[in-house]
């Protein structure tokens, strides 16, 4: 449980600033892919409640985002 107070942190600083400590340091922003705008408190929530599930499940959810770019091609 302790290993994931960073990933509630970050989520809440996504929450209240719309970005995460490192890219705050060097004035970046996440923006909503469709519509260019910061991200809302659901996506946040959203995008922390994937962290933690990829957390639980030993990173498994990067690795498969991996597999999906390496059979798509990058972005």
């Amino acid at each position: 449980m302790a290993q994931s107070i960073p990933i509630f942190i970050t989520g809440a600083m996504w929450a209240v600033w719309g970005t995460s400590p490192g890219k705050r340091v060097v004035h970046l922003r996440i923006v909503d892919a469709d519509s260019q705008r910061p991200m809302t408190r659901k996506q946040a929530v959203l995008r922390t409640a994937g962290y933690l599930l990829t957390f639980a499940m030993g990173g498994a959810g990067f690795l498969w985002g991996r597999v999906q770019s390496a059979q798509t091609g990058p972005a």
